[in-house]
């Protein structure tokens, strides 16, 4: 009888696997640009790894449907601000979210095209190492998708955010006294290579300051501004090696 019972034991677990206590679907490193993103299965949840400084975790997700896709973060630590970014195959950004220090983040965004899509994680706060928790699901019932709702971002608003000399060689003076939404501590600059992957980060704490940016290569740079409402970006050069 014993015996019996422990082949159909045996059956059942094979017919239906359950992942065993402790075990953990996580991300692999490095997972920090584009050409480097970790797979994400809609409806799975996978734990990642925010380091200390410059860490951006990278997904790619493929969306087999048309609905609501949301993605949420738990276990968000007190002194960390976390923000989501969603791009779509051609690497184009569709949807940002700004978080609150130590608060879960839900972002939603409309699916209309079934294709891959690009999640970045990232943390503002360079204080202490994040492990969280990233969810995705794809809810296929909404029947009245507009398409519209999404938050497009990309295009810089010319005559507000302000920086110079461009090209740049070591000191990039910022300018931002014509931008109403600029909150002292709580935005950010970030400095990006064409791979999408981060240079350096800058909390901006004056509206008037300079950037002393790291060694850099000759080539084209993105420059990223986020504030609490707004995210803007512009291209910045470097000539000389």
């Amino acid at each position: 009888m014993k015996y019996i019972l422990l082949k159909l034991l045996c059956f059942f677990i094979l017919l239906f696997p359950y992942p065993s206590i402790g075990q953990v679907w996580e991300e692999s490193e490095p997972n920090n640009a584009f050409s480097t993103a970790d797979s994400l299965l809609p409806g799975k949840a996978l734990q990642g790894l925010l380091f200390p400084q410059n860490d951006d975790d990278y997904y790619r997700i493929f969306i087999p449907q048309k609905g609501l896709f949301n993605v949420r973060i738990r276990n968000v630590a007190p002194d960390i601000l976390v923000r989501l970014k969603l791009y779509d195959s051609s690497f184009s950004e569709i949807n940002y979210k700004n978080g609150q220090f130590g608060q879960n983040v839900d972002m939603d965004t409309e699916i209309c095209d079934t294709a891959t899509y690009y999640l970045r994680v990232y943390a503002l706060e360079e204080n202490s190492q994040l492990k969280y928790e990233v969810q995705t699901q794809i809810d296929s019932s909404e029947s009245s998708l507009s398409c519209l709702t999404n938050t497009v971002s990309g295009l810089p608003i010319r005559g507000a955010f302000r920086f110079y000399p461009n090209p740049v060689q070591d000191v990039l003076n910022i300018d931002l006294r014509e931008m109403p939404s600029i909150k002292p501590g709580s935005s950010f600059l970030s400095l990006y290579n064409t791979a999408g992957e981060i240079i350096s980060r800058q909390k901006v704490e004056e509206v008037v300051f300079q950037w002393k940016l790291p060694s850099l290569a000759k080539g084209m740079y993105l420059l990223e501004l986020q504030t609490n409402r707004e995210v803007y970006f512009e291209k910045i050069l470097k000539n000389t090696p």
